[in-house]
């Protein structure tokens, strides 16, 4: 119990120390959602995503094309050309399933290496930008569900995707 209050008492005194001694302008918040969606890389990558898409619905397209053909000749069909057609469609919808499946865990897969990536990127970027705007801590908030209180914290997120951008493009 003693040991609780002490560590409590530590706690305050802390805060009471970092609050009081602390420059205000070395502690600032961004919202990292915007951050994120705002940055090159991120809109760069999400070109690719919507590439590998459209490839793999042409992909897809092509298959419905021919279970479709396979209706159209199926209604003019005699009773063995009907058996053979139909398994053409059996085999035709389980080739398109496997592809399904193989491109949703292939589309999850590209995402979620683009993301790392991104936010490789990213947190390189923020730590250099902390270190030459002289930053003791840059909080990232999103819609207040990290910090969900920042009281008159100093809100960089604009100044830090147009620094972001800049870092990125070279500038």
């Amino acid at each position: 119990m003693l040991w609780a209050l002490i560590l409590l008492i530590q706690v305050q005194v802390a805060w009471l120390w970092f609050t009081q001694n602390s420059d205000r302008d070395q502690v600032a918040v961004a919202d990292m959602k915007r951050v994120f969606d705002e940055f090159e890389l991120t809109e760069e990558l999400q070109g690719k995503i919507q590439e590998i898409d459209r490839r793999q619905k042409i992909v897809l397209d092509s298959l419905e094309t021919e279970v479709r053909i396979r209706r159209d000749q199926y209604a003019e069909a005699t009773d063995d050309d009907k058996r053979n057609i139909e398994a053409e469609m059996q085999e035709i919808g389980l080739v398109y399933r496997q592809r399904e499946e193989r491109f949703q865990k292939g589309m999850k897969r590209a995402i979620d290496t683009y993301d790392e990536q991104i936010w490789t990127q990213l947190n390189a970027y923020i730590e250099q930008y902390g270190q030459e705007n002289q930053m003791q801590v840059i909080l990232g908030n999103t819609d207040g569900r990290n910090v969900p209180y920042v009281g008159d914290t100093r809100d960089i997120t604009d100044e830090l995707i147009a620094y972001l951008n800049d870092r990125y493009l070279g500038k």
